[in-house]
């Protein structure tokens, strides 16, 4: 379980140019890899501004430090404890109002697992934010109709060409949105899953999927469905939400893959935060 990858990205926000306190968000998402094990992509986001301005001689830059430690929930075992210093030369101090956007992923057997995740200023390491999660690792991958974890995503380019990024897969190019928001400078929300499974003896019926999108006070406010072939096992699907039209709240987007012919299905969710 040492297979990881890292990649920076940049995206901008507007920002003050001077220190505050660190900006660090994260997200993650499962996606299926083998029969024992999931592939957990993991997504931050550091706003440069929330890091110290280190001006030399030969360049100005910022630093942060991301590190990530899992544990098994039952056994207390260390499965994964790693960090890596997030580094961007400033050449312009415009620069400053981009956020440093990156993505560590890992090969993680099945299992119940507790996350800490850190990001830190490197030049002020008091200056840091954790946050703790639980996950529970079931493969995707089975005999069972199966639907991923949903990715949020600031943008998705299909049938991308830049097979040499990090954020590629499937032929698309997935930008993660570790912070979930959306409004005036995000003012559309795209989603990543993916679909496991879905061949059956059967072959000739179709199955629905449903995307729902609900509010803080559990209200529907945005509804669509679509019909799913059975003629391939896995597939892609994305999709967006016109976040600009929605009021300021929480909401919860939900999939749902339902086979009404084996009167059977699974969902996934992801909550995400509008400021208009």
């Amino acid at each position: 379980m040492n297979r990881f990858l890292l990649t920076l990205s940049f995206l901008s926000f507007l920002t003050d140019v001077f220190p505050q306190k660190i900006n660090f968000e994260f997200d993650y998402a499962q996606f299926g890899y083998d029969s024992l094990s999931n592939y957990v992509e993991f997504y931050y986001s550091f706003n440069q501004v929330g890091l110290t301005y280190i001006d030399t001689d030969t360049a100005d830059y910022v630093q942060g430090v991301l590190q990530i430690e899992i544990n098994d929930s039952i056994t207390s075992n260390n499965i994964i404890n790693k960090h890596w210093i997030i580094s961007n030369e400033i050449t312009d101090t415009v620069n400053l109002d981009k956020s440093l956007i990156g993505l560590v992923g890992f090969v993680i057997d099945k299992g119940s697992y507790i996350i800490n995740i850190t990001g830190s200023d490197a030049n002020n390491p008091l200056n840091k934010k954790t946050i703790n999660e639980k996950i529970s690792v079931q493969p995707f991958l089975n005999s069972n109709l199966a639907l991923s974890d949903v990715q949020l995503s600031s943008n998705i380019i299909p049938n991308s060409e830049n097979t040499s990024s990090i954020f590629y897969k499937n032929t698309f190019e997935v930008t993660p949105l570790p912070a979930s928001v959306c409004g005036e400078m995000q003012p559309v929300l795209f989603y990543y899953s993916e679909l496991y499974n879905l061949m059956d003896e059967i072959w000739n019926s179709e199955m629905r999927l449903d995307e729902m999108i609900i509010n803080s006070r559990g209200q529907l406010v945005s509804s669509k469905s679509k019909k799913i072939s059975k003629t391939v096992n896995t597939r892609v699907e994305v999709g967006l939400v016109k976040a600009y039209k929605f009021p300021t709240d929480t909401y919860t987007l939900s999939l749902f893959l339902v086979d009404s012919v084996a009167n059977y299905g699974v969902s996934s969710s992801k909550r995400f935060f509008v400021y208009n």
